[in-house]
Order: C-alpha cells, then sequence, then structure tokens
C-alpha cells in the first residue's frame, strides 16, 4: 500500500511565471490526484511529452485547460465543466488560462490496473470508450461537460478531507469511487444541454450559464426573478424554462441547494454558531434552517459539525 502527498508553493515553481497560490498532489495505489489552487494574470503555456497512457478524470473549476498538437485542439475544458478521457500518450502544448485571475482544477488520473480492478475486469461497463483503453485510440467518455450539483459536493468533500494517514487514503478512494459512478451513470446535464439548445441559441445559452453564476456569488441575498430577468435581458418565462432544462432544477431549486451547501461549508469550515451560519445564508430564523439542512443532507447542522 503506498501514500504520497505533496504541496508546492507556486512561487517556488520557477515554472509557473511567479503565481500565487499551491498545487496539491496525492499519489496512492493506482492514482493520481492533482489540486491546482492558483492565481495569475496571463495565460500560463507548457509544452509536454509523455509517452505514458493517460486516463483522466479532470474537472475545470475556474478557468479554463486547453490540450492541443500542431494539428488540432484534443481537451479544451472551461469554468464548471469535466472531461474523461484516454490519451495513449501526450505529446503537444497545455494552455492554463485564469478566470478573474483564478485557476482552480481537480484532476483524478487512473492507472489501467486501478479501473480493472474497480470493475473487476470488465470494462465493458465503460463502452467504447472501455474498449478503447485496450486498442489504445484516443477517446472521451464526457467532454466537457457541465458539472452537475451531485457531483460538486463530492468534488468538494474531496477537497475537505478531514483524515490524515490511512484514513485519509481510503476516504479518498471511495469517494473517487463515488465520483466515478455518478459520471457514469448519469449525464442529465448534457441532455438537458442539448434539448436546451433545441430550443434556445447560443446567446440565451450564455446568458443562462451568466445567471447562474450571479445566482451563486449572491447567495446570501439572492437576485429576484425580476432582477435576475433584467440583468440578464431574458423575459422572466424564457430564464425560468431555460434555467429548468440547461440545468435541471429550477431557480429556486438551484437556490436552495446552494444556500444548503454554503451552510455546510461553514458548518465544517468555521466556527460560527448555527444561528449565525443560518442567518449568513439568507435564514431569519436558525430553526428553518435546521430543518431545510436535515431535510436535504439527512443530518442536522450539530450533528455534522460534531
Amino acid at each position: 500500500m503506498s501514500f504520497r502527498e505533496i504541496v508546492i508553493d507556486a512561487k517556488s515553481n520557477e515554472n509557473l511565471n511567479f503565481v500565487d497560490g499551491s498545487l496539491q498532489i496525492i499519489e496512492t495505489d493506482g492514482l493520481s490526484i492533482d489540486y491546482a489552487r492558483l492565481e495569475y494574470s496571463s495565460i500560463q503555456k507548457k509544452e509536454l511529452k509523455k509517452k505514458e497512457e493517460h486516463i483522466e478524470l479532470f474537472f475545470m473549476l475556474q478557468g479554463a485547460h486547453k490540450y492541443y498538437t500542431s494539428n488540432q485542439t484534443i481537451v479544451n475544458t472551461n469554468t464548471g465543466k469535466y472531461g474523461f478521457f484516454y490519451l495513449p500518450e501526450i505529446d503537444g502544448n497545455f494552455d492554463f488560462v485564469p478566470y478573474e485571475k483564478r485557476y482552480h482544477s481537480l484532476g483524478i488520473e487512473f492507472s489501467l490496473k486501478y479501473l480493472e480492478d474497480l470493475f473487476k475486469n470488465d470494462l465493458e461497463i465503460l463502452g467504447k470508450f472501455g474498449q478503447s483503453l485496450y486498442s489504445k485510440d484516443q477517446s472521451f467518455f464526457a467532454d466537457n461537460i457541465t458539472i452537475p450539483q451531485n457531483i460538486k459536493w463530492v468534488i468538494n468533500e474531496i477537497l475537505q478531507n478531514p483524515y490524515d494517514g490511512v484514513l485519509k487514503k481510503i476516504y479518498l478512494e471511495s469517494k473517487i469511487n463515488e465520483l466515478l459512478l455518478l459520471v457514469l451513470t448519469s449525464k442529465k446535464e448534457e441532455i438537458s444541454e442539448k434539448i436546451c439548445s433545441d430550443i434556445f441559441n447560443k446567446n440565451d445559452i450564455e446568458k443562462l450559464y451568466y445567471i447562474r453564476e450571479i445566482i451563486s456569488k449572491n447567495i446570501e441575498n439572492p437576485h429576484s426573478l425580476k432582477s435576475l430577468s433584467r440583468i440578464s435581458g431574458l423575459n422572466e418565462f424564457k430564464l425560468k424554462k431555460g434555467f429548468k432544462e440547461l440545468f435541471n432544477c429550477t431557480v429556486f431549486q438551484y437556490i436552495f441547494q446552494e444556500k444548503m451547501e454554503l451552510g455546510r461549508k461553514m458548518i465544517l469550515e468555521t466556527q460560527q454558531s448555527i444561528t449565525e451560519i443560518a442567518t449568513n445564508v439568507g435564514y431569519k430564523n436558525a430553526t428553518h434552517f435546521t430543518s431545510a439542512f436535515k431535510k436535504h443532507y439527512n443530518i442536522l447542522p450539530s450533528q455534522l459539525r460534531k
């Protein structure tokens, strides 16, 4: 059993042009986890050659990530999107593009043996993607797909891992397997996006993504539908219908989910009282927050903190 964790201060890495932030790398049996939390202004470029095969589940949390050769763009993942891909080798260039001067990403690289052991040597469960792992053909199971809320929750749990040593290893592997399960069994966001694109034009879809970003940044004091309609330039009917089609939930359901997620993070990461947290996520009554939290996560806020 192997487990290795290193944290690299970005300023100390001469290849990163004095950016702020850090790189956290965890290596365990058949897995390599790379979490980048960086701050910089201009696009960072890197040329890389690697003869080994590359199987990666990659989440672009903020910024954009592009891998390309002289002939074509192979991987292009934007903010709030993810990809699951296989490359027989790497021989090309990478662009690491910040958004609002930040670049946050989570990459999970699998060995073929790890996936074989996990799926009991039955990679047909992965369809054509599984076949490509043996035929050594470049392949994508998911390419620049919107990260759904249930996957966001698991990502946050991975990044907030409360354990050390062997417990940390066990926890990470269980959560990564959970991520794989969610990726393999659900492409609701992808389906919704295709449906939405048949009804709304590209400009409308960009406005809906912008509205989702506005909501997430103002979750403590959310905008009304009327205000969101005015900000986006979409009428309320189109806003409500488009949001539901694209993100598989209503505007109010999304606000509720984000409130619960923010509350969960504050419970785990701060010393604020439950009453203070309830106020900070927009509840005037702490009892109402506690009730909603229990219904959503099936655990009381006080129990989670313990």
